[in-house]
């Protein structure tokens, strides 16, 4: 593919699956720019010129929608427009028509199926959602997340461990034709059946194909999309967990599997159609060091994984989701701000002042017939309190 005057890509959002883009579009030599938060490790890959917005104390959508939408982007007129994250899905979905007439835009008619933007959900509490046991724990979880202002709805916990989780990704054309596929299982996750993944292999998996394809033509989707399944044990079947219209942090096992989903959509979108590979290598394996040892430390607590079996799932090529011998720096700066914060958590000075996070709880205040109920807030990121928040009587 000839570089002369090829378009730019332009990615927001995202932290690891930007940086995946960013190296799959930069090696073909296409211009790739980035804006997306400060501390995401992409603004050092020499694949990506990072673009540094001034006002860090507004909200980070309002301000990439400002830079895109403004004069300052101008020099950027024609780009090729992607999306890595929820704030990126919702940012261009809003101002979609503006958008277009300024980059080029994917097909898109996305549906995100999470509680409800759980990227507004993390703003405020650890994790992606909050499980109750007993019915006093659900009313003051769901009364929690309804006074932070985010809606929310209740779904059933599929029991079970992490490994019966399954992920199914492809592109579907103005038709609805699916360009690609590619599945994919769990190995483990960290915390156990609430984290991220931590450890992630290729394989056939053909049902998750089947009802993945199935789910996103009912709804319509076009473009990139992606649906993850667990394996409910008690009555055999696969039930829906998530479902994103974008790229992911895992994208880079796409790549390496033989799927080079972001070089696909750059084509596409800038008239360069290639043939899609309709194989990808099994067995291939994306690996985060430090969070699937966290993974194995919680197993082992529980009696459910030794240290030997740990060590023989683990020898394997690996596929690191930042380290590239050909790109290094985002790995080591990553690695460095690891060391510095797991220095920080345990030097002695550190522990003595540690303030201890709060767990998210609701603080119920006697109701009166007439007049509105007040409640507390504490977030679990932070020991501080935030404002009083007016709840009408129920």
């Amino acid at each position: 593919m000839s570089t002369d005057k090829l378009p730019a890509a332009l990615i927001v959002g995202g932290d690891h699956g930007c940086l995946s883009i960013a190296r799959s579009l930069g090696s073909a030599g296409i211009p790739v720019y980035a804006i997306n938060p400060r501390q995401s490790v992409v603004r050092y890959s020499r694949f990506c010129r990072w673009i540094d917005l001034p006002d860090r104390n507004a909200i980070g959508t309002e301000v990439w929608a400002a830079y895109l939408l403004g004069c300052q982007s101008n020099h950027l007129r024609g780009a090729v427009l992607l999306a890595a994250s929820d704030e990126a899905i919702e940012l261009i979905a809003e101002h979609r028509q503006s958008l277009s007439e300024k980059f080029t835009l994917d097909l898109s008619n996305p549906v995100i199926l999470k509680p409800i933007l759980g990227h507004k959900f993390s703003r405020k509490f650890t994790g992606s959602y909050a499980v109750a046991y007993h019915f006093d724990e659900l009313l003051n979880a769901f009364d929690a997340v309804c006074c932070a202002g985010i809606r929310t709805f209740l779904v059933e916990m599929i029991p079970g461990p992490d490994d019966k989780l399954c992920s199914y990704y492809t592109y579907l054309d103005e038709n609805g034709k699916n360009l690609i596929d590619f599945t994919k299982r769990v190995i483990r996750r960290y915390p156990m059946n609430m984290g991220g993944s931590t450890y992630h292999m290729t394989d056939y998996v053909p049902d998750v194909q089947e009802l993945g394809l199935a789910l996103f033509r009912h709804v319509g989707l076009r473009g990139v999309a992606n649906v993850e399944f667990k394996l409910d044990e008690r009555d055999g079947m696969l039930k829906l967990i998530e479902c994103n219209a974008r790229f992911t942090a895992a994208d880079c096992l796409l790549v390496a599997s033989g799927l080079n989903l972001p070089l696909l959509v750059y084509n596409r979108l800038t008239g360069r159609a290639q043939a899609a590979s309709s194989r990808y290598r099994m067995g291939m394996r994306l690996w985060k060091p430090v969070g699937d040892f966290a993974a194995y430390r919680q197993l082992n607590k529980m009696g459910l994984l030794t240290f030997r079996a740990w060590i023989r799932s683990i020898m394997h090529p690996q596929i690191l989701p930042v380290f590239r011998w050909n790109d290094p720096l985002p790995g080591i700066i990553g690695g460095a701000r690891w060391i510095g914060y797991a220095w920080s958590r345990f030097r002695p000075s550190t522990l003595s002042r540690k303030v201890v996070p709060q767990p998210l709880q609701l603080s119920r205040l006697p109701q009166s017939s007439t007049l509105p109920s007040t409640a507390i807030i504490r977030s679990d990121l932070t020991a501080q309190i935030e404002p009083t928040i007016e709840l009408l009587q129920k």
